[in-house]
């Protein structure tokens, strides 16, 4: 099965701060400004705020930027069927932050166009998918992971609906500093011993390094293994959009 995402993904964003400078902590910025080259690797849609939710599925975005949360967009948020990532603007201005959405983007928007139909299939997404759902919830990773397991026999197309919504739900959960180093790390050392990848650039996790360090060490790990076409369990959807 392939774990590359050619297809551009779409990105909604309140058409209020939509390239222009709003304010968050009294602080003037671009919403998207601190993306610079990775913003033509999407597709931005402007989305009016009084009829933001329809348009979301009309226009088949992807994932959605908000400023401020509403009730109603809490309430949109939680429903299941609404498959849109919701991304909050500030942490487009913090590289870690940006790096684990950005990750799980991919991952949330791969899952999301592969429905699936059967074990094969099951068992198939749930191998490249497994080490991210277990660094962002290890509880839930381990207990699917037992679930399925346990199936001897072809499940009926709700069971495994619901499997793929919980597994939807699960990647729009933000990853703890401490997790992204851990898992980092550990993905990287099985790399290093089963696909001879080799990158002086990686720290083990007690190394203190700032968050610019960490975002370079991940990237480089993501270049390695895109060009040798290998899964990496951190980062594990190759997103190369079609220019």
């Amino acid at each position: 099965m392939s774990f590359i995402l050619e297809e551009k993904i779409r990105i909604g964003i309140s058409a209020h701060i939509y390239e222009s400078k709003v304010k968050f902590d009294s602080k003037g910025y671009e919403a998207i400004g601190y993306l610079d080259r990775e913003k033509s690797n999407y597709i931005w849609v402007p989305v009016s705020l009084e009829d933001m939710i329809e348009p979301l599925k009309n226009q088949n975005i992807d994932a959605y930027i908000f400023m401020e949360e509403s009730s109603n967009l809490k309430e949109k948020r939680s429903e299941s069927s609404l498959e849109v990532f919701f991304i909050p603007a500030q942490d487009l201005q913090n590289p870690v932050k940006w790096w684990d959405w950005r990750r799980r983007l991919s991952a949330f928007v791969w899952l999301k166009y592969h429905p699936i139909t059967n074990l094969k299939e099951l068992y198939d997404n749930w191998h490249i998918l497994k080490f991210l759902c277990q660094e962002v919830d290890e509880k839930f990773a381990r207990s699917l992971g037992k679930e399925i397991a346990m199936f001897k026999k072809e499940q009926p197309l709700e069971i495994l609906e619901g499997i793929r919504q919980d597994i939807l739900n699960t990647l729009r959960k933000s990853s703890e500093l401490k997790n992204v180093k851990q898992w980092l790390w550990k993905n990287y050392i099985f790399l290093k011993k089963h696909e001879r990848i080799k990158l002086e650039a990686v720290c083990p996790p007690e190394i203190y390094r700032d968050m610019t360090n960490i975002v370079d060490e991940m990237i480089a790990v993501e270049g390695e293994v895109k060009d040798t076409n290998t899964l990496f369990g951190t980062s594990p959807i190759i997103y190369s959009p079609r220019r």
